[in-house]
């Protein structure tokens, strides 16, 4: 008979527990590493980070959490602990009847087999059951976690995940040398809008730019509400002149935007600052720069952009652009240019002499 094979005389069959169990061992082993798994994504992604200013989960949610899933875990480890007891007590029936002298009985060994195949059954539901759970739980917290990084009113993400965003572009620059630009882009005007229209008006407005604002940059920068009445957007993979580029169209788009609200038009408009990543920054001095590049915008008037070059603050354009600009009236002489200039001549000449008899 080949090792660990079964037989009527129970010879090699002291071994069948472990080998029939190991699979289902292996399995609860699994489920107790995923289940540890999550918890510490729950503790890494719940608890507050960044600048203090996202508090993260609340002490009460976390808790609430990290006690569920601690439940989980002791209820997988006791149903792991019972169905190893039984193998034991099903492999001791046995080890006694061959200490006996003789050999186990063919009742015992079905009833030992029966014993092992129920033991089994009963774990993988238990485990079965607890990986329902643990998909549920997993489930509720990615929802959790997707709501905590999205700012409410707009749907955009929230400081927290511009702050982590950030970062993450920072040790991308700091180790692969990745440039990045950041705007930050500020309502003008706005408390005017909800003193004169009301706050609901103002919200709405919010709304509205949030959209423009996604649709003016492109699918992979991060468009973040961070403030009030303030965004952010960080641009990678994108080098000053995009970046000026990038901030100028942004201006134009919303001042070009007819905002309606409660069958009224305003006009919104927006002061954009605008810095890029440069060596040795942090967080810090790259809002910084954006921030004071801001402040220029506003201090020139409003519905314009400044770039901080590291120097100091560049406007986008020569000149802030009026309101509703209306493209060069059509009686305006045309730009001479002699490469056109010289194709008409040569053009007037052949048509001569076609027409000469």
């Amino acid at each position: 008979m080949q090792p660990g094979a079964v037989g009527c005389d129970g010879k090699g069959f002291a071994e069948l527990p472990a080998m029939s169990t190991a699979l289902t061992i292996i399995l609860a082993g699994v489920v107790l590493g995923t289940i540890q798994l999550v918890a510490g994504v729950i503790i890494g992604r719940c608890l507050p980070v960044g600048h203090g200013r996202d508090p993260g989960a609340s002490p009460e949610t976390l808790r609430d959490l990290l006690r569920r899933f601690s439940f989980l875990v002791r209820t997988v480890n006791e149903d792991v602990g019972q169905y190893r007891a039984e193998v034991d007590g099903a492999n001791q029936k046995l080890v006694s009847a061959r200490a006996d002298g003789g050999s186990p009985s063919v009742e015992l060994v079905l009833n030992t087999v029966t014993e092992l195949l129920q033991a089994n059954q009963r774990l993988h539901d238990r485990l079965a059951s607890a990986e329902r759970r643990l998909q549920e739980q997993a489930q509720q917290i990615e929802t959790y976690v997707s709501e905590a990084r999205t700012d409410p009113l707009t749907g955009l993400a929230n400081r927290r995940a511009f702050d982590d965003e950030l970062a993450r572009r920072l040790a991308e620059w700091e180790r692969k040398g990745h440039p990045f630009c950041v705007l930050l882009i500020d309502l003008d005007y706005f408390k005017g809008i909800n003193d004169r229209y009301g706050h609901q008006a103002g919200d709405d407005v919010l709304c509205q730019l949030s959209q423009l604002l996604v649709h003016a940059v492109r699918g992979m920068d991060l468009v973040a509400r961070v403030g009030g009445e303030e965004f952010a957007v960080i641009l990678p993979s994108t080098d000053s002149r995009a970046a000026r580029l990038a901030a100028e169209r942004v201006r134009w788009a919303v001042a070009e935007h007819p905002f309606q609200v409660n069958g009224t038009l305003l006009e919104v408009t927006v002061s954009i600052g605008a810095t890029a990543v440069m060596p040795d920054d942090d967080a810090a001095s790259v809002m910084g720069r954006a921030d004071q590049a801001l402040y220029e915008s506003k201090r020139a008037g409003r519905n314009c952009g400044h770039f901080h070059t590291g120097d100091g603050c560049e406007p986008l354009v020569a000149a802030p652009p009026k309101l509703h600009e209306q493209p060069p009236p059509a009686d305006k002489p045309p730009r001479f240019d002699p490469e056109l200039d010289s194709l008409a001549a040569d053009l007037r000449q052949r048509l001569a002499e076609l027409t000469e008899p």
